[in-house]
């Protein structure tokens, strides 16, 4: 009589799941037409982002420059004609 013994392990789809990951890791990915398509869209869209919110930041600054020389040079006639017509 023959006895033969023998071990079989298989992985669980988990340990499945993280080998894969660990392999990709050292896997050189090539690039596909649509994975460099939505990059490059990306890339306009985050660089227009980007050029709105700096002209946007810009903006407000000059805004707030010109209100204030304008408030110092106009200020004091406002001042007069607001206390003239208050005294109405």
């Amino acid at each position: 009589m023959e006895n033969k013994e023998s071990f079989n392990y298989t992985y669980s789809s988990i340990h499945k799941e993280e080998i894969e990951k660990i392999r990709n890791k050292y896997i050189q990915n090539q690039e596909s037409d649509l994975d460099e398509l939505r990059k490059l869209d990306q890339k306009v869209t985050n660089t227009a982002t980007f050029g709105s919110i700096v002209v946007g930041i810009v903006g407000l600054l000059v805004n707030k420059i010109i209100t204030k020389k304008l408030r110092e040079k106009y200020g004091p006639r406002i001042l007069e004609l607001s206390e003239r017509l208050l005294k109405e």
